[in-house]
C-alpha cells in the first residue's frame, strides 16, 4: 500500500505535499502531539507519513521541515484510538508494543 491509498481509505487530509511513498513496517506515525512528534518524525528516519489526530494545528515550520524530508503530514479530527481502529478495519493489527505489524503503523508514545 502507498500513502495516497491509505489517505483515501482512512479519509485523511494532507496538510502539506502528498508524497506517495510505499508504506513499510514502522514508517507511519500516528499521534495527538504535533510539534514534538513532528520534529522527531522528520529527522533522519524512514517515516513515510505522520497522522496528527484530534484536529491539532501544525506549525508552518513543521510543515516546511516535513516537505524538506518528503514526509506527508495528515490531519484528522479523529483521536488516535479511532485512527488505529480505522487501520484495524483495513486488516492492520496492533502489536503489544504499540506498533501495527501489517503496514507498520507506529503509535507515538506521546498519544
Amino acid at each position: 500500500m502507498r500513502v495516497a491509498e491509505l489517505a483515501q481509505q482512512v479519509n485523511l487530509d494532507p496538510l502539506n505535499t502528498l508524497y506517495d511513498k510505499e508504506i513499510a513496517v514502522g514508517n507511519i506515525l500516528v499521534s495527538v502531539e504535533n510539534e514534538q512528534t513532528i520534529r522527531a518524525g522528520v529527522g533522519p528516519t524512514d517515516i513515510a507519513a505522520i497522522v496528527v489526530t484530534e484536529g491539532k494545528i501544525v506549525a508552518t515550520a513543521a510543515l516546511r521541515a516535513a516537505d524538506r524530508a518528503e514526509i506527508t503530514i495528515f490531519s484528522t479530527p479523529l483521536d488516535s484510538p479511532d485512527v488505529v481502529g480505522e487501520l484495524d478495519a483495513l486488516g492492520i493489527r496492533i502489536t503489544p508494543y504499540g506498533q501495527i505489524d501489517a503496514l507498520g503503523i507506529r503509535i507515538s508514545p506521546y498519544g
